[in-house]
C-alpha cells in the first residue's frame, strides 16, 4: 500500500536524523521506546488516513496514542493502571523531565544514565515523525517534511558533535525513499477516451503530468548520492567551523562534571523525592563526619580519571587500622553502618583512621583510601561495622605542619595544562595574599572561605554550558554550581600553590535518629583533601554553608560570626510596624536571588536562542510557501495554475492523467469521485478552461469565482462518493 510506505518513508527519515544524536546520548537510552512509540503512531495514521481525509485529525489522534505510550513505557511501575495517567505518573514525569534537563545542562557528552534524557530525546522523535508525516502525508508536500526533521539536526550542529558517515546516508537514502514514494501513482482509474479536437479549434494547451516510470530516475539518482556521500563526507565532516570558539566537541567524551564515577552526584541531588541510601546505628552525625566511595587525584581540566586508583595494590583489611599514614588515633568508636542498596564496587568510609568488619573479598586499597567490596546481588541493604580513631585536629597544630615540607606523589600536585594554568595560580596567589595567609594551613583556610563566600559565589544544582577546555576556569569565572565544582576549584587552586590535595566522593553525614543518623540521596557530595605530614588527609569545605552546614572545626569561617550582626540597624528603624516590614526582607531577597538567577541563566542560552531562532525562521518559510501554494489552489494567481492544481489533486485522488486528457476527458472521470457539489464545480472549471484555451478573445472568470470551484472541487474529493485505492 502506497499510505503505509510513504508512512513508512517518514519514519525511517526520523530515524535516521535521530541517531545524529547517538554520541550525545547513547542509543540504549532512547532507541526501544522511540521505535515502539513510531510503530504504533504510524499504525493509527495509516489507518486514519484511510477513513478520514482531514489532513490534521489523524495527526492529532496519533499525538495522544502517542503520548499515552510513552507516558506507559516510563511509568509502568509506578502507575496505579498501566498506560492510563493520574496525579501521581504525571508529576513523576514532570520532575522526570526536569532532572533530564538540569542534567543536560550540566553533563558533558555523551550522556549515558539518565533515562529522563531518553524520554526527552523519543519525545522529540516522536514529534518530528507526527510533524513531518502531517507534511509530507497529510498535505502532500513532501519536500517540506524535511524541515521538521532539521530541528533534529540542529542539536548535532549547533554543539558541534561528531556525526558518522553512514547516518549521512542513511538519511540521504531515507529521503530520497520519501519522495519517491510521494511520486508513485495512487489509483489506476483511467479517463474515458473522447475524440479529438478538431485542428481548426486549436490545439489544447498542454498538460503535465507525473512520468510513471519513476524507478529508474530513484535508482540512478540514489546511486549517484551514496557515491557522492561516501565520496566527500568524510570530508566535508572535517571542514573547521570558523565560529567555533570552544564546544563539547573539542572535549571528546570528558564529563566535568559526572566524573565517571558510578555514582552520579547530581543525579542525587536532583530527585524530586529524597530516598534513604544509608542508615547507621553508634554515632552521630557530627561525630561521624562525611562518608567517602572514592578518592581522585588525576584531573585533565575537564574530567577525573580513575584509572591510577583503579590499579593500585590492596591490602587485607582483617585486623589492622586502614589508613592510608601511619597515624596513631584517638579513642576508638564502633559504628554499624547499612546501605540499602549499594550503586558502586565502594563500601563508604569515615575520614579517620578505622578499622573494619566487611563481607568475605573486600580489599583495601591504600593509595586511593578506598575499600572494594565484591558486590554480585546490588539492591539488597548490606551491613558492616567501622570502628574509627579520631585525631587530634585543630588550627593551631594543623598552622604548625607545612604540606610542602614532605614527599608527595607528583599527581597530587598536578595542575592540568589547558591554558588558563597561569591564570589560575595567578589567582590562587592574590587569594591567599588578600588573607595574608602565612602557612600551608592558612592558605588551604583562605582558599576553603574564599570560595564559601556567598556574595562571591552561588551554590546551584543547575550550571552554565562549558565554554572553555577547563571547567575550573569556567566555574570562577561563572561563579555558579555545587559541590563537584566547588570541590575541585579548590583542589587546582591548592595544588597551584604546592599543597598536595586530592578529591574525595561520597555522602555528607545526614540526619540524626534516636541511635544513630539517616543519609538520604540528597547529601550526595564531594570534597577537597589536602595532605598534611604526620595527620595524614584533612577535609576542608568550598561548598556553601546552604548544602553542607558549618565548616569542620579545624577549618572555621573567620566571618561567620559577624554576619547575624549586620541586619540590627535595618531592623530598629522600623519598630512602627515589625510585622509587616519582617515578611518582605527575606520575599524581597528571595526574589532577587531568582531574579539574578533568572538573569544569568538568560546571558548563557545563546546556542539555545540561535537554535530556535533558525527554527522559527525556517517555519516561517515553510508557512509562507504553503500560504502561496494556497492562494495558487484557490485560485488567487489565475485560471491556469488554479486548473494544474486541481489536475494533481485529481491524479491523487485516483484519476489516470494523460498526455492526451483535456479539460472535459478528466472532469468527466472526477466526477466520480467527488460529491454533487463539487463535480459542477468541476464541469464550470473544466469549461471556463476550454473557453479560455480553445475560444479567441474569452476572458478569465473572476478570481473568486474560480476560487470558488477549486473550493468545491476540493470540499467535494473529501467527501466524495468513493475512496480512492491506496
Amino acid at each position: 500500500m502506497i499510505a503505509a510506505a510513504r508512512t513508512l518513508a517518514q519514519a525511517a527519515l526520523v530515524l535516521a536524523s535521530t541517531w545524529s544524536l547517538a554520541t550525545l546520548v547513547i542509543p540504549a537510552l532512547w532507541v526501544l521506546p522511540t521505535v515502539c512509540t513510531m510503530a504504533i503512531t504510524g499504525v493509527v495514521l495509516v489507518i486514519l488516513r484511510r477513513l478520514i481525509r482531514a489532513a490534521l485529525v489523524p495527526t492529532l489522534v496519533a499525538a495522544v496514542v502517542a503520548a499515552l505510550f510513552l507516558h506507559g513505557w516510563y511509568t509502568v511501575d509506578l502507575a496505579a493502571i498501566p498506560g492510563v495517567p493520574d496525579g501521581q505518573t504525571i508529576a513523576y514525569l514532570r520532575t522526570h523531565v526536569e532532572s533530564a534537563v538540569a542534567h543536560i545542562q550540566v553533563v558533558l557528552p555523551p550522556i549515558m544514565d539518565h533515562q529522563g534524557v531518553g524520554l526527552l530525546v523519543s519525545s522529540g522523535a516522536t514529534l518530528a515523525f507526527l510533524l513531518a508525516e502531517l507534511v509530507g502525508v497529510g498535505s502532500r508536500a513532501p519536500v517540506w517534511s524535511m524541515v521538521p526533521v532539521l530541528a533534529l539536526w540542529t542539536i548535532p550542529v549547533v554543539l558541534d558533535a561528531r556525526v558518522s558517515t553512514g547516518v549521512l546516508v542513511a538519511t540521504g537514502v531515507a529521503f530520497l525513499s520519501v519522495l519517491a514514494t510521494s511520486a508513485a501513482p495512487e489509483g489506476t482509474r483511467t479517463a474515458p477516451t473522447i475524440p479529438q479536437i478538431p485542428e481548426h479549434v486549436g490545439a489544447p494547451g498542454p498538460v503535465r503530468t507525473r512520468s510513471t516510470a519513476w524507478w529508474p530516475g530513484l535508482v540512478g539518482t540514489s546511486a549517484a548520492c551514496v557515491a557522492l556521500t561516501l565520496i566527500a563526507g568524510p570530508s566535508i565532516l572535517h571542514i573547521p567551523n570558523p565560529i567555533r570558539i570552544h564546544t563539547p566537541a573539542e572535549l571528546g567524551v570528558a564529563d566535568s562534571t559526572r566524573l565517571q564515577l558510578g555514582l552520579d552526584l547530581r543525579d542525587d541531588l536532583v530527585r524530586s523525592q529524597e530516598e534513604t541510601v544509608i542508615s547507621y546505628t553508634g554515632s552521630t552525625p557530627e561525630q561521624l563526619g562525611p562518608l567517602h566511595a572514592y578518592t581522585l587525584t588525576d584531573f585533565d581540566g575537564s574530567s577525573w580519571d580513575r584509572t591510577s586508583e583503579a590499579v593500585t595494590e590492596s591490602v587485607d583489611v582483617d585486623d589492622q587500622i586502614l589508613w592510608p599514614t601511619d597515624t596513631a588515633g584517638g579513642q576508638a568508636r564502633t559504628i554499624t553502618i547499612t546501605v540499602q542498596d549499594l550503586r558502586q564496587d565502594r563500601l563508604l568510609l569515615p575520614g579517620e583512621p578505622r578499622s573494619v568488619r566487611v563481607p568475605d573479598g573486600t580489599e583495601y586499597l591504600p593509595r586511593a583510601d578506598e575499600l572494594v567490596v565484591d558486590r554480585a546481588q546490588p539492591g539488597n541493604p548490606l551491613e558492616y561495622q567501622v570502628t574509627t580513631y579520631p585525631r587530634d585536629l585543630d588550627p593551631d597544630r594543623l598552622r604548625g605542619l607545612d604540606p610542602r615540607a614532605q614527599e608527595s606523589d607528583p599527581s597530587w600536585l598536578a595542575v592540568p595544562d589547558t591554558g588558563y594554568s597561569d591564570d589560575i595560580g595567578a589567582m590562587a596567589r592574590e587569594i591567599v595574599g588578600d588573607a595574608n595567609a602565612e602557612t600551608g594551613y592558612d592558605e588551604a583556610l583562605a582558599l576553603q572561605n574564599y570560595l564559601r563566600d556567598p556574595d562571591e559565589f552561588t551554590y546551584t544544582e543547575s550550571v552554565t554550558a562549558v565554554r572553555t577546555t577547563d571547567a575550573v576556569w569556567d566555574f570562577l569565572d561563572d561563579r555558579r554550581g555545587y559541590c563537584v565544582q566547588f570541590a575541585t576549584t579548590m583542589v587546582i587552586l591548592a595544588r597551584s600553590l604546592d599543597l598536595p590535595a586530592r578529591l574525595a566522593i561520597g555522602y555528607l553525614p545526614g540526619e540524626a535518629t534516636d541511635d544513630g543518623g539517616e543519609i538520604g540521596s540528597h547529601s550526595a557530595h564531594a570534597w577537597p583533601q589536602i595532605l598534611f605530614p604526620e595527620v595524614g588527609w584533612v577535609r576542608f569545605e568550598p561548598t556553601p554553608q546552604q548544602q553542607t552546614g558549618t565548616s569542620p572545626d579545624w577549618a572555621p569561617e573567620e566571618d561567620s560570626a559577624e554576619e547575624p550582626d549586620q541586619p540590627d540597624e535595618p531592623d530598629e528603624e522600623p519598630d512602627e510596624t515589625s510585622e509587616p516590614d519582617e515578611d518582605p526582607e527575606p520575599t524581597d531577597t528571595a526574589t532577587e536571588t531568582e531574579d539574578a538567577d533568572v538573569s544569568e541563566r538568560s546571558t548563557t542560552g545563546g546556542p539555545e536562542l540561535a537554535v530556535v531562532a533558525l527554527v522559527l525562521l525556517v517555519s516561517l518559510a515553510a508557512a509562507l510557501s504553503l500560504w502561496l501554494r494556497r492562494r495558487e489552489r484557490m485560485g488567487a494567481t489565475g485560471l491556469e495554475p488554479a486548473w494544474a492544481h486541481v489536475v494533481q489533486r485529481l491524479r491523487r485522488a485516483g484519476v489516470r492523467v494523460r498526455p492526451d486528457s483535456t479539460p472535459r476527458t478528466l472532469a468527466a472521470a472526477g466526477v466520480e469521485l467527488t460529491s454533487d457539489a463539487g463535480g459542477a464545480a468541476l464541469r464550470s472549471l473544466a469549461h471556463a478552461v476550454e473557453e479560455y484555451r480553445y475560444r479567441a478573445g474569452a476572458a478569465e472568470p473572476e478570481r473568486q469565482e474560480i476560487a470558488r470551484w477549486v473550493r468545491d472541487i476540493e470540499h467535494g474529493l473529501r467527501r466524495g462518493r468513493g475512496h480512492p485505492d491506496d
